[in-house]
């Protein structure tokens, strides 16, 4: 399911402030962008590609993202598709399906890759080898796990100044996601109902403990 799969995705898209301090300056110059941001909104164009380079698949849509934790992801073509999290439950829901995937947000969510636009973690440096380099005039930090094992090989978040123009995330099957962010807003007041879902009547909610 292909839902399923953006959701692990945007598990690593979740960081929001950095805590503490560091001798690494990608880290700490890293750790200053995201201390930044308190909200985030943007358009998305997300591309999926198989280990040979090979596009798999094609979404847009928009996001707003909330420390701590909240976020809503909204995949408008080429179908509706949702993900939502208040920070203590996180909603899946796919329109054509008619159904809902109700999750409680435990410590396995918050402490994987991030919730690097929306969560809050101090772990960052310590899970993570960061690099920062220059590249057609983007600043670029790539994050890759110190654990051998685990779902992500590697992540890289792009920013144009201050503000995130994009993340690359390769899976431990080499699979790639790319995402590129436009008409980025940021430090906006976001009403807390945007993090919230209610099933709408006559559809499957599914519980998954």
């Amino acid at each position: 399911m292909f839902l399923r799969s953006l959701f692990y995705v945007l598990l690593s898209l979740t960081v929001l402030p950095v805590a503490g301090d560091s001798a690494s300056s990608s880290y700490s110059e890293l750790n200053a962008l995201l201390n930044a941001f308190s909200s985030i909104k943007a358009r998305f164009q997300q591309t999926v590609y198989s280990p040979d380079d090979y596009l798999i698949h094609e979404s847009s849509g928009h996001m707003l993202a909330s420390v701590p934790g909240k976020l809503r992801w909204q995949v408008e073509t080429p179908s509706s598709q949702s993900i939502i999290t208040n920070g203590d439950t996180l909603w899946m829901y796919e329109p054509d399906l008619e159904q809902v995937v109700i999750k409680a947000v435990g410590p396995d969510m918050t402490a994987t890759p991030g919730l690097l636009l929306a969560g809050s973690t101090p772990a960052l440096e310590r899970e993570y080898d960061i690099t920062a380099i220059d590249s057609d005039g983007m600043r670029i930090f790539q994050l890759k796990p110190k654990a051998e094992a685990g779902y992500y090989k590697s992540l890289a978040l792009v920013f144009n100044g201050q503000r995130p123009a994009g993340i690359t995330i390769v899976d431990s099957l080499g699979q790639e996601t790319r995402i590129g962010f436009t008409d980025v807003t940021v430090n906006e007041v976001i009403d807390p109902a945007t993090y919230e879902f209610k099933p709408p009547p006559d559809i499957d909610v599914i519980r998954d403990e």
